[in-house]
């Protein structure tokens, strides 16, 4: 009786490893693709900085992206490539190595809480629906207590407070203040006016064009890293940046509080008139 009942028990596991289903999952490995700084795909050596990975699983892309030096930059998960279609966790990483940020897409919008890591410190959570900002917008000190609480519904601030470290409240400031230049935009014309001159070359040809000029405004409020970004005769190219690189100082841009570099796009028209 011992004997039977001890192959009976091997039957019943042979049974039961029988019966269990078998998950496979498909996996294929894609070509490697390399970007340039701007993200565009590249196959130049001289200029590829970021390279990305993807493995497809059961009709999903796992997509994993790295610095030129190995250093993971982001990991995500895609419906689709071609439509660079995000659905799903993903998380960003600086040049360290270090978390800077994650959160959800869902039908390549963002959703539900995204968080933003400074110095490896929680440093901001912004609830998304449908890629827009509902909810509360919290910041944080790097000690963890509360800084500020903005509300906002479908985008449109509602209300927010500001806090001390030691969790007592303070003057509410906005969290994002945009460069200006010193006396306003009629003032910030009349200086482009001034400083940017017409070339006598161009006029004699009559050369016309709108040349589209990208600068930073700096922490402490000088233009830097002017270039131009449409395709337009080099002689107009020529002065608009000089002229804009005569500007005076802007009142720089802040950042909940710090000074920060803020990027800018201006038209510079050049047009003659009888």
């Amino acid at each position: 009786m011992v004997v039977k009942n001890k192959f009976r028990t091997k039957a019943i596991i042979v049974y039961l490893l029988l019966s269990m289903p078998i998950i496979l999952v498909a996996q294929q490995k894609l070509d490697t693709i390399f970007y340039n700084q701007n993200w565009k795909v590249t196959k130049v050596k001289d200029s590829i900085t970021f390279y990305r990975l993807i493995t497809k699983i059961n009709g999903k892309f796992n997509v994993k992206d790295y610095y030129l030096s190995k250093t993971l930059q982001m990991t995500g998960t895609y419906s689709s490539i071609e439509k660079d279609f995000r659905d799903g966790y993903f998380k960003y990483y600086d040049e360290f190595g270090k978390i800077y940020s994650e959160g959800s897409f869902k039908k390549n919008c963002k959703s539900g809480i995204w968080k933003v890591y400074k110095k490896n410190k929680l440093w901001t959570e912004t609830n998304y629906v449908n890629d827009t900002i509902h909810g509360n917008f919290m910041v944080y000190y790097p000690n963890g207590m509360i800084k500020r609480n903005e509300v906002y519904r479908k985008g449109e601030f509602k209300i927010g407070l500001c806090y001390s470290q030691d969790g007592n409240d303070t003057n509410y400031f906005p969290f994002e203040i945009a460069p200006e230049f010193r006396g306003g935009e009629e003032e910030m014309m009349k200086s482009l006016s001034y400083h940017i001159v017409y070339p006598k070359a161009a006029k004699d040809s009559k050369i016309e064009g709108k040349v589209i000029v990208r600068f930073y405004v700096d922490y402490d409020g000088s233009i830097g890293d002017a270039t131009v970004v449409s395709n337009t005769p080099d002689i107009l190219n020529q002065s608009a940046l000089n002229g804009l690189k005569k500007m005076p100082k802007w009142n720089p841009g802040k950042e909940d509080g710090e000074p920060i570099r803020v990027y800018f796009t201006l038209p510079i028209l050049f047009k003659l008139y009888e």
